[in-house]
């Protein structure tokens, strides 16, 4: 880059003192860029660098958000799928219940087991969709209705 010639300064009348000397004003030097040749560029590789972070930290803040969202989901199916099993009479019917209800909110009963007390515990799975790797697991236990 070529550096602009100096600029004259237009120098206003001065009375005259006599005794009083006034110095010749000094032209003014163009101004000089603040940034040094090599630098040119800089600015755009920095932002290039502070976006590419910024999108994986969305990302994987989007997939950790997904991931807990799948474990709340599952936990639903599985408390569904207790009510449904200790809403009738203890036995494989109860499983029953419980494994139709899981498969009518897209997930896979898991285990179906009738506790003593007439309790049930299930675990159930849910893959989800839209690429979350894993699955997610949900337990749940109810017991039946009160008389």
């Amino acid at each position: 880059m070529a550096e602009a010639p100096p600029v004259a300064v237009a120098v206003a009348e001065v009375p005259v003192v006599p005794g009083v000397e006034v110095p010749e004003a000094e032209p003014m030097q163009a101004h000089k860029p603040m940034v040094k040749a090599t630098e040119r560029g800089s600015g755009t590789v920095l932002m290039l660098v502070l976006m590419t972070m910024a999108g994986f930290l969305i990302m994987v803040t989007l997939l950790l958000a997904s991931a807990i969202v799948a474990r709340h989901r599952a936990g639903a199916i599985a408390d569904l799928s207790a009510l449904a099993a200790a809403s009738g009479p203890p036995g494989a019917e109860a499983c029953d219940r419980a494994r139709r209800v899981a498969g009518a909110n897209a997930g896979r009963l898991v285990r179906c087991q009738i506790l003593g007390d007439g309790s049930v515990l299930v675990d159930v799975e849910w893959a989800a969709a839209g690429g979350l790797p894993g699955i997610a697991h949900g337990s749940a236990r109810a017991g039946p209705a009160p008389n």
